[in-house]
Parts: structure tokens; C-alpha cells; sequence
């Protein structure tokens, strides 16, 4: 049996049990279990597997208990690895290492916007968001063709989420880095893209992939929608 201890997620609310503990119980037999039950601020959490009291400890399935406090959960199959992500771990770290000015929150914004309605248009197929790049725009992954921004026809894949995780601004350039999930309903792949946009003049002159792309098992958008193969 493996009993690992997960950090407290911080997230406000309680759970109702009293300790928290991995339990794989891959192939071995457990006598005399009893089950018991989660409640995450007062809801119950419905696993696949029964919470289970052995030896008077509370064995449940992690993954269920973390997206029930918000969090990302990624199984690592090769380094046998679960990997627990809260709300706010990637923007916890200052990763571009600035600390933004109240004066250019403004700025920031309409930079931000250009990036989720450039966004919204790319997963629609709508031409008009080739409005929103400069003409020298230039990507590793938005720029199809020459002068192909938008893709013509085909919905999939699309959008599932995104997430800004940090930014930095460079004299009137703004450089935000967003983590992209895109979905693909026919292979059931949720791939994860860390993506830097560059807006200048609330136009997107540059965006490049900032790391690998990932392959995630599951994804939740949030509590009540989980995407799984």
C-alpha cells in the first residue's frame, strides 16, 4: 500500500474528514474497510472509488478531493508522479520578474483584451481577427501561412480554457503569458500550451510557444466539468 502525504491545498473551505491520505490498493486485499464519506463545504464529493477508513485512517482518491478545491491534478505515468497545481500556483511565481505599476493597469488591460478577443475570434473562425495582429506579425503557432492568421473552416480543435499566469511590460510592449488548454472532442486530447503574446498598441505583433506542449489525461474547467479521456 502507498500512502503519500499532499500539501494543504489553499483554497477556503473545509473538508470533512479527518486526515487526507493516498491510498492504491493495486493488488493487494484489504479486510475489515469501512467507507466513508467527503463533503467539501457542505457538498458531497461522488468518487468512482469509495473513500475508505483502514486502520482507522481516511484513504481517498486525491484527484477528486483536489478539483473539488479547484486544483489541477496530472498523472505522470513515467516518473509515477501526481502532480496537485492549485488556482493560483503558476501565478504565484513572478516568472518575468516585474512587479506591474498601478499607473499601467490601464495598459494592461486593453492589452489583455486583445488577447481574449483575438482568442474568441480564432476558436469562431471569424476573419476579422486578423484586425487584432500587426502586418509583420509573426508566431510559431498562430501564423498558419503566409498571412494566415485565422484558420478558414474546421472547428476543431477549439479553446477549452486559458488562463493568464504573468506579464511584463517593455517600454509600450506588453509580453503576457497565458496557458492555453485546447480541446479535440474526436481523440478526447486536451493539449496544454504555454503561449507569450506581444502587444504593441493593442496589436499582437509576436506569440511563441514558451515551453512543451503537454498532453494532459483530464482537465477541469472548473467543479462539475471535467474533461477525461
Amino acid at each position: 500500500m502507498m500512502k503519500l502525504k499532499p500539501r494543504l491545498l489553499k483554497k477556503a473551505g473545509t473538508i470533512a474528514i479527518s486526515a487526507v491520505l493516498v491510498g492504491s490498493l493495486l493488488g493487494s486485499t484489504v479486510f475489515a474497510a469501512q467507507t466513508a464519506k467527503i463533503l467539501v463545504n457542505g457538498v458531497e464529493v461522488v468518487t468512482n472509488v469509495s473513500p475508505q477508513i483502514i486502520n482507522g485512517r481516511v484513504m481517498v482518491p486525491i484527484s477528486f478531493v483536489a478539483r473539488a478545491l479547484g486544483a489541477d491534478v496530472d498523472w505522470n505515468g513515467k516518473t509515477k508522479t501526481v502532480n496537485i497545481k492549485t488556482q493560483n500556483s503558476s501565478s504565484g511565481d513572478d516568472i518575468m520578474v516585474q512587479q506591474i505599476p498601478l499607473q499601467s493597469i490601464q495598459s494592461y488591460i486593453n492589452a489583455r483584451n486583445t488577447i481574449i478577443s483575438f482568442l474568441n475570434k480564432y476558436d469562431m473562425r471569424d476573419q476579422t481577427g486578423r484586425e487584432l495582429v500587426s502586418e509583420d506579425f509573426d508566431s510559431d503557432i498562430f501564423l498558419l501561412a503566409e498571412g494566415v492568421v485565422i484558420p478558414i473552416g474546421g472547428i476543431f480543435p477549439q479553446f477549452l480554457d486559458y488562463k493568464i499566469i504573468d506579464a511584463k511590460q517593455d517600454s509600450n510592449k506588453w509580453i503576457i503569458r497565458l496557458e492555453i488548454y485546447e480541446y479535440d472532442p474526436h481523440s478526447l486530447q486536451v493539449n496544454l500550451k504555454l503561449v507569450d503574446f506581444h502587444v504593441t498598441d493593442n496589436k499582437i505583433s509576436e506569440a511563441w510557444l514558451a515551453g512543451d506542449i503537454r498532453q494532459l489525461d483530464d482537465y477541469t474547467v472548473f467543479p462539475g466539468l471535467t474533461v477525461n479521456k
